[in-house]
């Protein structure tokens, strides 16, 4: 069947991705809220032909290229089991799309267990543990409109990032070794860094460390990177997964101080289509790792690569 994406709102996150810090490369979809609208395709409820004959299924996505890989990984899985999917790209950040699954205007959104957990508890999770985090998550979404299914075993997750030249003039290896230097250096990042409890506020009290200075960027995309590369900023707020850190031999600063919550990849999906969609989304799960997410980022990133290109590569390398 005839995979269908619908780009509507890739003009408004053009300008929001300056503006806002809307994700682009590997970003975040935990930036600050906008409020897109959903466009036609799913504008009289994502799942209309699915609450009757088990067919129409709307996959979306949080605007940053990972994320929407995973979508088309979503999709084609569905698409194998015999379902008419249409993708919808880049519908903003998690704000935004959530409440489209809750209004029925999207099925079937690729979610990471920390973010999802924090921003549907609305309050500070302490806990590293990965299957915590998912048991927790489980708990928030009892009584909702909404589900989550399997999570897999790949994760993504926030890290600060330097330079080398920058690490080696300040013996920079782990996150505390910025303790004495930080406020000489300007981190930059998404909106969200300056005010999320695992943001600046989360590693003042963790690790004691205030910047010089917070310039707003966007959330590991474009405008971040170049600002690191070129010296605008000296800490960027990145993603784990992205290519760019090996590219650019950037050096990642390892947490000695657990302060970031595991972001496993979990499908989150409309109660309306769990039964429909829940195998195949599962043996996703089953199959997807960090490798992955690493090697599909550096397709997109450097080697240029469509993301339903990347996305159909993998699915034929997994036997879907």
């Amino acid at each position: 069947m005839r995979l269908r994406t619908l780009r509507v709102l890739g003009a408004l996150c053009a300008t929001l991705l300056v503006m806002t810090g809307c994700a682009s490369s590997g970003g975040d979809p935990l930036a600050e809220p906008s409020a897109p609208a959903a466009s036609e395709g799913a504008s009289g409820g994502a799942s209309e032909d699915a609450a009757g004959g088990g067919e129409s299924i709307t996959v979306g996505s949080v605007d940053f290229n990972e994320n929407v890989i995973l979508a088309h990984i979503y999709a084609g899985a569905l698409e194998s089991e015999g379902m008419t999917v249409t993708v919808e790209e880049r519908l903003g950040n998690r704000e935004a799309v959530v409440p489209l699954i809750e209004r029925g205007d999207i099925d079937v959104l690729p979610e990471y267990s920390g973010a999802l957990l924090a921003f549907l508890a609305d309050r500070e999770i302490k806990s590293t543990d990965p299957q915590v985090v998912v048991d927790m998550l489980r708990e928030e979404t009892q009584g909702q409109d909404f589900t989550v299914l399997e999570a897999s075993e790949a994760q993504d997750v926030d890290v600060l990032v330097v330079t080398r030249e920058t690490a080696e003039a300040n013996d920079l290896q782990v996150v505390s070794d910025l303790e004495g230097v930080a406020d000489q250096l300007v981190i930059g990042g998404p909106a969200e860094l300056e005010t999320r409890p695992n943001g600046l506020p989360g590693y003042e009290r963790e690790y004691g460390l205030q910047f010089s200075e917070f310039r707003t960027t966007d959330a590991a995309g474009p405008v971040t990177i170049e600002s690191l590369l070129n010296g605008d900023i000296d800490v960027a707020r990145l993603f784990s997964t992205q290519a760019i850190i090996e590219a650019e031999d950037l050096v990642v600063l390892e947490e000695d101080v657990p302060l970031q919550l595991p972001q496993q990849v979990i499908p989150l999906v409309s109660t309306s289509v769990q039964d429909q969609v829940t195998d195949a989304l599962n043996q996703v799960s089953s199959e997807l790792t960090t490798e992955d997410l690493t090697a599909m980022n550096d397709a997109f990133e450097n080697d240029k690569e469509d993301a339903e290109d990347i996305a159909a590569q993998w699915l034929s390398d997994h036997g879907f």
